[in-house]
């Protein structure tokens, strides 16, 4: 389904990337993370493991919290080496981690199917300490969903395969109780991206490291007069002072170990 060498790409650009607006994005959804899981006791040593990481900007928000932690990260590829150790790269069953290993498993947009996801939150559930709580990041189905339709409107794209797939919360909150969580808890939260011109979507999309991965993905080049035909109408549906406004929706998916 996904495309070995596209998400490497991505990553690795996403670990290079030093976009403002990027990072001010994954530090706030971080905090949100670190408080939805509430991770704010700094008498206790925390060991977390961030899956499919891709910089260390987690490693940021918890030194700015003054937290005790130590962290182990998944990556997709042996290049990304944000370990002090050997870098862990990403396997489903999480083979090379101890079970009952971790306290607190935080994912940034986990690269998934619906197979993927069972048999991440499988061995998430085997490397989570009894009592330790999973947080993953998705993006909503109605993330973005103005610029999508307006997208569409200017190409001649097959919906299916223009943007990456997205799960809806029932989908999501199913998936975490079938393998045994408790507690679970699916809730999402609006952030909105100010950009000064259109040419910053595309760089902020792809400076995330979520530029489309499909491994069917649409590849057909939209001709310069749609594209122009499509600056336009965003920035007249979405500006506002100068600015153009673009709305993300992000899906927390939480659950914990049963004790």
């Amino acid at each position: 389904m996904y495309d070995r060498k596209k998400i490497i790409i991505n990553h690795l650009r996403a670990y290079k990337s030093r976009n403002k607006k990027v990072i001010l994005f994954l530090n706030e959804l971080f905090e949100e993370a670190l408080e939805r899981l509430e991770i704010n006791n700094k008498s206790v040593k925390y060991n977390i493991l961030e899956i499919y990481a891709r910089n260390k900007i987690l490693e940021t928000v918890l030194k700015q919290k003054q937290l005790n932690y130590l962290i182990y990260k998944t990556v997709s590829s042996s290049k990304l080496n944000l370990n002090k150790h050997k870098p862990i790269v990403h396997d489903r069953k999480l083979s090379s981690l101890k079970k009952k290993n971790f306290d607190f498993c935080i994912s940034i947009f986990p690269l998934t199917s619906n197979s993927d996801l069972l048999n991440t939150l499988e061995s998430t559930h085997r490397v989570l300490s009894d009592g330790g709580r999973f947080l993953f990041l998705f993006h909503s189905l109605d993330s973005c969903i103005n610029l999508k339709s307006l997208f569409y409107n200017f190409s001649d794209f097959k919906t299916e395969n223009s943007f990456l797939p997205c799960f809806d919360i029932l989908s999501l909150g199913n998936y975490a109780n079938s393998i045994g969580y408790k507690n679970v808890v699916v809730d999402k939260s609006k952030y909105f991206i100010i950009n000064d011109n259109v040419n910053e979507i595309w760089k902020f999309i792809r400076d995330l490291g979520e530029s489309n991965y499909l491994l069917n993905r649409n590849k057909n080049n939209i001709s310069r007069s749609n594209y122009n035909s499509l600056s336009e109408s965003i920035k007249t549906l979405f500006g506002k002072n100068g600015k153009i406004i673009n709305e993300i929706s992000i899906t927390f998916l939480i659950g914990t170990k049963k004790s």
